[in-house]
């Protein structure tokens, strides 16, 4: 399998996309991506890491979790989709069952018109995935293999997005802080999970891009 950035860079899988077929303003997105999966840096790409992370050296093999602080408009909605999509296709080449890759947007507004239109952005165009699409509604596009992408809302928002999953027929375990809450995904078939660290020991793949997530998520 090859790498996030070799697959950003290949136009038969995620470089498809008409954002990604020059690459030169995604310079700075690349150098992230080399540090989170513990990929070689340049020069150019270790001094935008020290500059930015205050650190000296990438820890080696990469890092579980990486928080972004950037503006509007400055690409991180497409990178944390080409991320998903990655990791769902990484998955899918492996032959796992039963992987969900979950984008947390900050409302579905975002989620619909950001996150999900660019992971369908880049499954669509890719020679390699469109080909592998077995299943697609309005918030998740399933891959062959049992790989699905999808997202969850926040806040009020999360139940709803929570509820159309679960009445796609896919497991979704859950947690909040009351329980109560939670009730209603429950009895339709969602799993309770007493902890968030239960949830992810339950989540094969889990990406986040959220500008703001509500006290109440």
């Amino acid at each position: 399998m090859i790498n996030v950035i070799e697959s950003i860079s290949d136009p038969a899988f995620l470089g498809a996309v008409p954002a990604f077929q020059s690459l030169v303003s995604w310079q700075p997105w690349l150098s992230f991506e080399k540090a989170v999966h513990g990929l070689p840096m340049d020069a150019p790409d270790l001094e935008r890491f020290q500059r930015h992370t205050g650190r000296h050296t990438p820890r080696s093999g990469g890092y579980p979790e990486a928080v972004c602080i950037v503006g509007c408009q400055s690409g991180k909605s497409q990178i944390a989709a080409a991320d998903g999509v990655y990791a769902a296709a990484k998955a899918m080449i492996a032959g796992q069952r039963g992987v969900f890759v979950v984008l947390i947007a900050q409302d579905t507004r975002s989620a619909q018109r950001a996150l999900f239109g660019y992971v369908k952005e880049f499954v669509t165009a890719s020679p390699m995935l469109q080909h592998e699409i077995v299943k697609e509604t309005a918030d998740t596009i399933e891959l062959s293999g049992g790989v699905s992408i999808g997202w969850i809302g926040t806040g009020v928002m999360g139940s709803s997005m929570c509820g159309h999953l679960v009445d796609a027929g896919f497991d979704v375990a859950v947690n909040t802080r009351t329980r109560g809450k939670a009730e209603p995904l429950l009895e339709r078939g969602a799993a309770w999970m007493d902890s968030p660290s239960y949830v992810a020991e339950n989540s094969d793949v889990v990406r986040r891009a959220a500008e703001e997530l509500s006290p109440g998520a």
